[in-house]
């Protein structure tokens, strides 16, 4: 099954990123990386002509899962330190965070100094979560998915009091990116959840895991049949505020593109930022009526497995972390033709807001990602079968 061997890989991956992580970060090693000139990542043997870069490729993640981890752990012991300093070197600038609901946008390290979010506020001083005195314990680091230029962890960690009382449990989720030869977060959201109330979900990890149900069912639905149907609305993925979203490499489905495109959408060399920032009108925007997008799609998707006929939600969906405001979850979608027979899938962490009244899209403009995990354009294509 797909579901236990991608799990049992990322355990592997976790304890490998670990090690390398440490390795990394012996002396000289920042300097010999520093040296060597930003190489964007070359097409792998074996990648079909229409087949976009996927998991088989150890390319995908020989460096970039060390890489990260090592960003992560620097962010961990940098916070656990109370150093402000610190943590300003490891994000890409700019990068979003979201603080409860609200969408913040940091634009620089001087930025983010002199308008700490709270989950970063080391001060003491204004909004923060960080209690004066206290210290934090890691509990748990997990690669959630990945490509050559960008991974999604996930971090829990534990807050404690300066007697040892257990204060709260703060469960994060960082999207760490190579921007021109830099690895830094570019993306992060952290949910921070009283002691005595870590046994309790108020139904919103049910509720959450309903919304991708539903925003996956009408997003399918309204491809399916051109988008025209009323009771197929994109009312989540519309949903007024502000958003901050990251892509690192796979697309939604290929274009018409002479050979080796598919490697353009890793690119590292001369990227200074893989932030996308946008806004929705308290009106909503009006329905889609035209099915020309939708027409496309069906042609292009199918690649040379064979005609797209329907998108549904990833088998392995989860909720990674949940309260009555904000989840946090890891999603994708697989790709199939009239007969039953798997075209691609792939696969997105995605930060859940409760906002006027409803759950955000899954696949709307507050994800990181995506990878793909496997698309069989890559495969030998029996026929008859």
């Amino acid at each position: 099954m797909v579901d236990s061997d991608r799990r049992n890989f990322m355990g592997v991956a976790t304890a490998a990123g670990l090690t390398a992580a440490a390795v990394s970060l012996a002396p000289g090693t920042a300097q010999a990386q520093k040296a060597s000139a930003v190489q964007d990542p070359q097409k792998p043997a074996g990648l079909a002509p229409k087949g976009m870069l996927d998991s088989r490729f150890a390319m995908t993640f020989e460096n970039s899962i060390p890489e990260s981890m090592r960003v992560v752990s620097q962010y961990m012991a940098a916070l656990s330190r109370r150093d402000l300093d610190g943590l300003s070197k490891v994000f890409q600038y700019p990068f979003v965070t979201y603080e409860g609901i609200d969408t913040v946008i940091i634009n620089s390290p001087e930025e983010l100094k002199s308008t700490l979010p709270p989950s970063l506020n080391t001060t003491g001083k204004g909004a923060n979560k960080i209690r004066q005195r206290s210290y934090d314990i890691l509990d748990k680091m997990e690669v959630l998915f990945y490509t050559p230029c960008g991974v999604g962890i996930a971090l829990n960690y534990s807050r404690f009091r300066a007697d040892g009382k257990k204060l709260l449990a703060c469960y994060g989720l960082y999207g760490v990116t190579n921007n021109d030869g830099k690895w830094g977060i570019e993306y992060m959201s952290t949910i921070f959840r009283p002691a005595e109330q870590l046994h309790l979900d108020y139904d919103a990890r049910e509720f959450a895991d309903r919304g991708i149900h539903d925003s996956y069912r009408d997003h399918n639905l309204g491809r399916k049949y051109n988008g025209l149907n009323e009771n197929y609305t994109e009312r989540a993925i519309e949903n007024p505020g502000k958003w901050g979203g990251v892509n690192i490499g796979a697309i939604s489905y290929p274009p018409q593109q002479p050979d080796g495109w598919q490697m353009d959408f890793y690119k590292i060399k001369g990227v200074k930022s893989r932030l996308k920032v946008s806004s929705r009108p308290v009106s909503g925007a009006p329905a889609r009526q035209d099915s020309s997008g939708d027409a496309q799609f069906r042609a292009l998707s199918g690649a040379g497995v064979g005609t797209w006929f329907q998108s549904l939600e990833w088998a392995d969906t989860r909720v990674l972390h949940a309260d009555m405001e904000k989840a946090h979850a890891i999603s994708g979608n697989q790709r199939f033709t009239e007969q039953g027979d798997l075209i691609s899938q792939s696969q997105y962490m995605v930060v859940l807001l409760y906002r006027n009244g409803i759950w955000t899209a899954s696949d709307g403009p507050s994800i990181f990602g995506r990878q793909m995990y496997q698309d069989r354009s890559n495969d030998v294509q029996p026929e008859g079968i």
